[in-house]
């Protein structure tokens, strides 16, 4: 329900406050789901790995080199996509990204184990999820361009013209069921 009511909320929000109000109702709800999480999840505690020590370099590697790639191609529109900067960003966060792999596969408790990708089963299964994913994003995002620069769609009726691609194509109809 949220991923049809989110967009039309937050459509509802943009066109008739401002862009900044959707952070007024995302950032409670977060508060309260955090809360409620430490309230009714039961405390799991692992006490095999009380001894492990948290891979800090590794979740530092990792944040540098997503936010190397990610601020390049976000700035790859402006800057321009063979520029000096958006290239160089972007090959930034690959060889930050490798370093973050070669890295993994030596430190004794690693923050991804890279001998889980020696499975092809779950490699395979990792990168098309992936590629899934971010076709699916791209569609939205540019479904969602199309709708409000060609055919001047306000915010709200965006998110309502998105809202049949919210129902989960796993969940049949009542009328299958018979």
């Amino acid at each position: 329900m949220s991923t049809a009511l989110g967009p039309i909320v937050g459509g509802l929000l943009v066109q008739h406050v401002n862009w900044e109000s959707v952070f007024y109702i995302n950032a409670p709800i977060g508060v309260a789901a955090l809360v409620f999480s430490a309230l009714v999840l039961p405390q799991s505690k692992n006490t095999a790995a009380a001894d492990e020590k948290f891979d800090l370099v590794g979740v530092v590697l990792l944040a540098i080199g997503l936010l190397a790639v990610v601020f390049g191609v976000v700035k790859g529109e402006t800057w321009g996509w063979s520029s000096g900067g958006t290239l160089g960003a972007i090959a930034a966060g690959v060889v930050v990204l490798v370093l973050f792999g070669r890295y993994e596969t030596r430190v004794a408790h690693p923050l991804l184990p890279m001998r889980l990708f020696r499975n092809p089963a779950l490699t395979v299964g990792t990168v098309i999820t992936a590629l899934n994913f971010f076709v699916l994003l791209g569609v939205i995002f540019f479904v969602m361009l199309y709708l409000q620069n060609v055919l001047g769609f306000p915010p709200s009726r965006r998110a309502c013209a998105r809202c049949p691609s919210a129902w989960p194509p796993w969940s049949p109809p009542r009328w299958a069921r018979r």
